[in-house]
């Protein structure tokens, strides 16, 4: 558990196979360029997750429940069985040159948001589920031959393409 105003620098491999980790509010867990995280647990992020490196959510229970931020500047890989819940507050950012490689569930949950920044993307043969309330901010592109179900707001300047399969009554600049 990272407590209080706590630094983790990760800048070889780390497995969570065997526990849990949780980064308490006003901490940040560092993942360093060529670093790997994978995570066979769950992660809890209250406070920062800056990702230089690899995230894997490769078995089953492999989660990131993020109510707090998480600055993805390397690859964030879901796999089939792997879950990532952004809750309310909480923010998911994709900088430029990032990639966020989903084969499992993301689910963007009410008062949350995802961007997508210019020069990141998201490629999605999974499910990504955007609820009422949330939002999706794409300004560059997001590669869809899964499922998005959008209950929420997908807007930006990106493109949605090939669009998969799009369902949902919410508002999106990029569906049609």
């Amino acid at each position: 558990r990272l407590a209080g105003k706590f630094v983790l620098y990760i800048s070889d491999t780390l497995y969570t196979s065997n526990f849990d980790l949780i980064i308490d509010q006003g901490s940040t867990l560092l993942i360093g360029s060529g670093a790997t995280i994978n995570n066979n647990a769950v992660i809890i992020n209250y406070g920062t997750i800056n990702n230089e490196g690899t995230i894997n959510l490769d078995v089953v229970s492999s989660i990131i429940s993020n109510y707090g931020v998480i600055n993805n500047y390397g690859t964030i890989a879901n796999s089939n069985y792997g879950e990532i819940d952004n809750y309310s507050g909480a923010q998911i950012f994709n900088i430029n040159g990032s990639t966020i490689n989903n084969s499992g569930t993301i689910t963007n949950n009410s008062g949350a948001t995802i961007t997508n920044n210019s020069g990141a993307t998201i490629t999605n043969s999974g499910t990504i589920t955007n609820n009422s309330g949330a939002t999706i901010t794409n300004n560059q592109t997001i590669s869809n031959s899964g499922t998005i179900t959008n209950s929420g707001t997908i807007n930006g300047s990106g493109s949605i393409n090939p669009k998969g399969t799009i369902t949902g009554a919410g508002s999106c600049n990029q569906c049609a």
